[in-house]
């Protein structure tokens, strides 16, 4: 009779090692940059704005077909949209 083999547990252990080292790189700038991080909102707010007359944000080039746009019951339909 065989021992059984120890290849399924090398090939997980060696996995878990993996993601720790790719997780422990992910981290390794050290803490976030409070600054780098406002600058960077404040550099990008205009990309994140939205607007109700404006339907821009409705398409997506992933997405084969009519977009369907969900308006409220006590919302009028703007003519451009309808």
């Amino acid at each position: 009779m065989n021992p059984p083999s120890t290849a399924p547990f090398r090939l997980r252990f060696a996995a878990i090692a993996l993601a720790c080292v790719a997780a422990g790189s992910a981290f390794a700038d050290g803490a976030p940059d409070p600054a780098r991080t406002r600058a960077y909102i404040d550099k990008a707010w205009t990309t994140l704005t939205r607007s109700q007359t404006e339907c821009a944000a409705l398409t997506d080039s992933k997405v084969v077909g009519h977009p369907v746009l969900y308006v409220p019951i006590d919302e009028s339909i703007p003519p451009s949209v309808a």
